[in-house]
């Protein structure tokens, strides 16, 4: 039995193969998605800063060891001025 969340898929697709008309109108509808539904893939802009951020003390260190990782580390710094709730 087929589950309802791929019924439409499939109707959709054997509409799509039928004829070339139906290509066409298929291919007209998913270039106007792309027009008023861009995908947005923009790039990451990254820049080195040099030595040690300045709460570097207080934050979660993690020492991964590719060639063993039962040797990977993770360093959670304990807290100044005693346990806080």
């Amino acid at each position: 039995m087929e589950r309802p969340e791929e019924l439409p898929s499939r109707r959709f697709d054997a509409w799509r193969r039928r004829s070339a008309i139906s290509a066409i109108a298929t291919g007209v509808a998913l270039g106007l998605k792309e027009i008023f539904e861009p995908t947005t893939n923009e790039p990451v802009i990254t820049a080195e800063a040099p030595g040690e951020p300045p709460d570097a003390e207080n934050r979660l260190r993690v020492i991964l060891d590719p060639d063993d990782p039962s040797k990977s580390v993770a360093i959670l710094p304990h807290k100044a001025g005693g346990a806080e709730s």
